[in-house]
């Protein structure tokens, strides 16, 4: 714009020159009358001071017209950062409301956590009061089935308490998914009886029972056995005898040669 400005001026300064070079040339060659020579600078004079008043005029227009465009462009990007400005409140205060449900609902959390701790704690000291009194009940239980036998009555039916079931599975789950063969003696029902409540044991420890077979031996078997086909028999033989032994019963190794390398048979015999 302003080049065409300069254009535009450098062009009617010309055109006065040229004018005035006009004029005076007309002048002397046509000898024309000093007033008439008069009235026509007046005239070009009018004609170039109207052009240089439309000059003016067209440069403050236009100079109005980029002041105007210039802030309708700084209006544009105010208008765009305040959009901008707006959503980030917005975002901001979204972002707020969720932290503040967040909070909430963490407290919630917490509440219902201290709870639970709290209900666990009440759970564990029963459950040790439990253990207490069912290891007390089992102490006179087998106290009570020895005294029983040393009077001579043989027939007391033998039985698991719920104290020694715990002891004997937290023993026998050091080797849980192995596998055992449940065996006690055809006919005797205390035996079978004793049987059922011996795999229930082993199976709430994780190990596989295949059983309870009954079979007949010409030698009656009494007490427990477990059957092996070597004196190298599995680490978990050990285990076993162990699990017995909460049970004050002494169980009694039995070589077995029909078994496989690693099988292991629990015979159950009469009492």
């Amino acid at each position: 714009m302003n080049l065409i400005l300069i254009i535009l001026a450098s062009i009617i300064l010309f055109s006065q020159f040229f004018l005035d070079f006009l004029v005076d040339y007309l002048i002397t060659s046509k000898k024309i009358k000093k007033e008439n020579s008069h009235k026509t600078k007046i005239t070009i004079g009018i004609i170039i001071l109207f052009i240089g008043l439309m000059t003016v005029w067209i440069t403050f227009y236009n100079q109005k017209i980029d002041k105007r465009q210039e802030e309708s462009k700084h209006n544009k990007e105010f208008v765009s950062q305040q959009s901008r400005f707006d959503n980030l409140d917005s975002i901001n205060t979204e972002l707020n409301i969720e932290l503040k449900l967040r909070n909430e609902d963490l407290k919630i959390i917490r509440n219902q956590n201290d709870s639970l701790k709290s209900q666990i704690l009440n759970l564990s000291s029963k459950q040790e009061q439990f253990l207490v009194i069912s290891q007390f009940s089992a102490q006179e239980v087998s106290k009570s089935r020895v005294a029983l036998e040393n009077m001579g009555y043989k027939q007391i039916s033998r039985g698991i308490s719920q104290y020694d079931k715990i002891e004997m599975v937290k023993i026998l789950k050091n080797y849980k998914n192995n596998k055992i063969i449940l065996t006690t003696i055809l006919g005797d029902s205390e035996a079978f009886l004793f049987s059922e409540q011996i795999k229930e044991v082993f199976e709430t420890a994780g190990w596989k029972v295949d059983g309870i077979n009954q079979s007949v031996y010409n030698n009656p078997l009494v007490g427990v056995f477990i059957g092996v086909k070597s004196q190298r028999y599995p680490s978990r033989v050990d285990n076993i005898f162990s699990a017995f032994k909460i049970l004050n019963i002494i169980a009694k190794g039995n070589l077995n040669t029909n078994l496989q390398n690693d099988d292991i048979e629990l015979i159950i015999g009469t009492k």
